[in-house]
């Protein structure tokens, strides 16, 4: 199956960024996450789909971004084959590989170092003391030693941290920014712990008013100093996202640790069948030239996005993918 002008797979791999989940297993237990009751937990994409996957993305030539989640990447035994094969065939291709950062060192195979690597580094507080009762698995100080020794390696660029943020963890908002600014690392990100439907428990984590006005004026902190960007989301004013399917190649498809693909990110429930089948390519095409040319169609399929907050302050959560939330 091979990408042509016009063809039923220009669209698909066209797509600026791809979401690929190559394992859902976790050195970790997070309170907040719902990777752990998916229907694949701690289980991995195979080395067959593997390589048949990282062929079909070399002769389609694809250019964008692969995005690497779901699970702790780290833990994926073909991670470096999969990554190294895409980096030599694919000189345009970039990565954006998510992690804890308790596996991620100055130490790893220098093909992680590449220009073309972005690690996101999450870190749930700045502190132990505060993940208890929320993270189990992660120890703070070791994640910040993994993050000095690559920055004092000369890697700082090849990361950005992102906070998340919780009554719990917001005090030590500044020691977290001054961390980054002294490591020199460009970009910071802080978004606010997302609750899912189910997960109501976590409420006693929510920020209050007195938190998110602390938080402005962390941003502006931040910003006085030399990031090169600095994202706050709950000072962001009238925050809208765009629809991504007004812009060619905006859409952000997902192929999951079995191959089969869900049409954008949000929408991951909404299987069309499998990565190495052409109709799937037909179907997702398909709902592509839909939503790009009606937009009553595409304010709908919006509605419906999981990465946006329902009327009660929850995100949702599809359980047909995460049959162990079910009662």
């Amino acid at each position: 199956m091979v990408l042509s002008e016009g063809s039923i797979f220009s669209n698909f791999f066209s797509s600026k960024n791809l979401f690929i989940a190559l394992t859902y297993r976790c050195n970790a237990f997070c309170e907040k996450c719902i990777t752990r009751y998916n229907r694949f937990k701690n289980q991995s994409m195979s080395k067959d789909n593997c390589e048949k996957l990282i062929n079909l993305l070399i002769e389609n030539n694809y250019t964008g971004t692969i995005n690497l989640g779901s699970g702790e990447s780290l833990t994926y035994e073909f991670l470096l084959y999969f990554v190294e094969s895409l980096l030599n065939a694919l000189p345009e291709v970039k990565f954006r590989i998510l992690s804890n950062g308790m596996l991620f060192s100055s130490q790893l195979p220098e093909s992680f170092f590449s220009s073309r690597i972005l690690w996101g580094i999450t870190l749930d507080g700045f502190f132990n003391s505060e993940l208890q009762n929320l993270q189990k698995g992660v120890d703070v100080e070791i994640v910040k030693e993994n993050i000095t020794s690559v920055c004092e390696a000369g890697f700082s660029k090849n990361l950005y941290l992102n906070y998340t943020m919780n009554n719990q963890n917001v005090k030590s908002l500044k020691e977290y920014i001054d961390f980054a600014a002294k490591l020199h690392i460009p970009k910071l990100f802080t978004t606010e712990i997302k609750i899912y439907e189910g997960f109501k428990h976590l409420d006693k984590y929510r920020l209050s008013k007195n938190d998110k006005s602390f938080i402005k004026k962390m941003k502006n902190y931040a910003q006085s100093l030399n990031f090169k960007y600095a994202y706050f989301d709950t000072a962001e004013n009238e925050f809208c996202r765009k629809k991504c399917f007004n812009h060619q190649g905006y859409v952000s498809p997902i192929i999951d640790m079995d191959c089969s693909v869900a049409f954008c990110y949000g929408q991951e429930d909404k299987l069309l069948g499998n990565i190495f089948e052409e109709e799937t390519f037909m179907k997702w095409n398909s709902l592509y030239g839909k939503l790009k040319s009606n937009d009553n169609a595409a304010e709908n399929w919006c509605k419906k996005c999981s990465s946006l907050k329902d009327e009660s302050d929850y995100f949702s959560v599809p359980l047909s993918l995460n049959p162990y939330l079910r009662k």
